[in-house]
């Protein structure tokens, strides 16, 4: 290639750079189907000979600038394919648009307080005080945390968490969505999140459904929603477990001779995380693109499904916080009225009081008719008696 006149802009070598146990990832992926065997340090070794002979043959009279630590990139492989593009687009692309070096710019934390301190803030992003990757990837908007601050051409985004500024930092371009013609300024909101709750009584279905039906919004049952999911789940993961362990014969009854649970398939492991879970299913059972009126009731979930988790802390945990919670109240008057249907009650006491009337003129004529009976009997044996004498 040499000869040939070829060069290169970029040589980008793909390699394991993990700290604690390099290649553990190379060799995971090298060592499929199971028993393959498979030498990371070989591989490695071949792999460094060849990035020595590209060098040197780009290192010639005709390129007296070689600069190798320019030309030749080192990437690490570890992560998701799309992850694994990221850095090497990094790698490659001088433009490829990446967060401001705090470094090399003023931040928040710069800022000085005036007098009553507050303290000034640099200019916002198009998502204001939102987290820019909820609202693209999940469609949510969810508050950005102050300390999770990333800066691009001189505004800040903020992060609902640590997790997401890193998703941010790594591809900051997919997120321009306004710079990038995606969308137009101002960003349109995601579809309204309403949640209504109030006691038994307070008219949280009726005022659900009215909502809907003025605002063209569907009705989210949030409690069997979030039931139906777990359940799925959990009948997933039996599934797996049974498939995972093969063939085995149930457990058999010996008195009734039906074959019992096995609590290998039906129990959970010890390490299930149970709240993890519950977050995770909070997340999943929303449809985003949906104008949704939440039915806010959370109190009556059977005590084998219950999580430890408050709803308020699981709705954050899961980012699926309402843009609005209404909480109709109610007096004890009115409940009493709404819930207590005194016609009804008075209906059902008069059918009941009928039903013992019945049953006691019955059971007084039973005993009155075996009385007489008994009376005619005692009656009867003493005129026999007379006669006989």
């Amino acid at each position: 290639m040499k000869e040939l006149g070829f060069s290169f802009d970029r040589i980008i070598y793909l390699t394991c750079k993990a700290e604690e146990e390099p290649g553990k990832e190379v060799t995971k992926r090298n060592s499929q189907p199971e028993g393959l065997q498979y030498s990371f340090e070989a591989e490695e070794e071949a792999a460094r000979k060849i990035l020595a002979i590209s060098q040197n043959l780009m290192t010639s009279e005709e390129q007296p600038d070689f600069d190798a630590e320019k030309i030749l990139k080192e990437v690490d492989c570890n992560g998701t394919p799309e992850e694994v593009f990221i850095k090497i687009r990094t790698a490659l692309d001088p433009f490829f648009l990446k967060p401001d070096n705090p470094e090399n710019c003023i931040t928040s934390e710069d800022m000085e307080e005036d007098d009553e301190g507050n303290k000034a803030r640099l200019p916002k992003s198009d998502f204001g005080d939102y987290c820019p990757v909820t609202f693209v990837d999940e469609g949510y908007m969810v508050k950005g945390d102050p300390t999770q601050e990333s800066i691009v051409y001189g505004k800040t985004y903020l992060f609902s968490s640590e997790k997401e500024k890193a998703i941010f930092d790594k591809d900051p371009v997919k997120y321009m969505v306004a710079l990038t013609g995606q969308q137009t300024l101002p960003l349109q909101p995601p579809a309204p999140k309403i949640m209504i709750i109030g006691n038994k009584g307070s008219g949280v279905t009726t005022q659900i459904r009215m909502l809907c039906e003025k605002f063209k919004l569907e009705e989210f049952e949030m409690q069997k929603e979030f039931l139906a999911k777990q359940k799925v789940e959990k009948l997933k993961r039996q599934r797996q477990r049974l498939l995972n362990r093969g063939y085995k014969a149930m457990p058999i009854n010996e008195d009734t001779g039906e074959m019992e649970p096995d609590p290998d398939i039906v129990d959970e492991p010890e390490d299930f995380d149970k709240e993890e879970a519950g977050k995770r299913f909070m997340a999943e059972i929303f449809d985003a693109s949906k104008g949704l009126v939440i039915d806010g009731h959370w109190t009556t979930i059977p005590e084998e499904e219950a999580l430890e988790t408050p709803l308020s802390e699981l709705l954050l945990a899961s980012k699926r916080m309402p843009e609005i919670v209404i909480v109709l109240k109610c007096s004890e008057a009115s409940t009493f009225s709404r819930t207590i249907f005194e016609d009804k009650i008075k209906e059902e006491f008069d059918s009941l009081m009928e039903k013992r009337k019945i049953a006691i003129d019955k059971r007084r004529a039973e005993e009155r008719k075996a009385a007489i009976e008994a009376k005619y009997d005692e009656l009867k044996g003493a005129a026999d008696e007379e006669t006989t004498e």
